[in-house]
């Protein structure tokens, strides 16, 4: 089992961000919301790589990691006036 340190998270997050944001670019999301995409992405697959470091299990950290891209994406939705699945989409494909 990897060891759970504050650089692997980050790096994972890291990855997760640029596989994230390019789906977004695949999908054609708006230029301006790429970032949100790529910032759901890293933060999902983050909180899945924790709680499977935990030993959570794959489904329960996969399904708490999703059920985060959802409800930040509906928050992000509402700032930044767009649908939620422009985003939420391409993030959760991370996983």
């Amino acid at each position: 089992m990897e060891d759970l340190t504050v650089l692997n998270i980050f790096r994972d997050f890291v990855i997760a961000f640029v596989v994230g944001f390019c789906w977004a670019i695949l999908f054609g999301s708006p230029k301006r919301l790429l970032w949100v995409a790529g910032l759901l992405g890293g933060m999902g697959h983050s909180i899945r790589f924790i709680l499977i470091q935990l030993d959570f299990g794959l489904i329960a950290a996969t399904l708490a990691g999703s059920v985060l891209i959802g409800l930040v994406g509906i928050f992000a939705a509402h700032r930044v006036d767009s649908p939620p699945v422009v985003f939420t989409m391409p993030a959760c494909i991370t996983m």
